[in-house]
């Protein structure tokens, strides 16, 4: 899954940055913005 592979790049020592992207589009499917 997404999670997983952004948390295994962190284990390796990728700054959170680097997943801002992913990040996003997680927020953006999880999080209704019809309000």
């Amino acid at each position: 899954t997404r999670i997983k592979r952004i948390a295994e790049g962190i284990g390796q020592g990728r700054p959170i940055s680097a997943f801002g992207r992913e990040v996003e589009e997680i927020l953006r499917r999880v999080v209704p913005q019809g309000k």
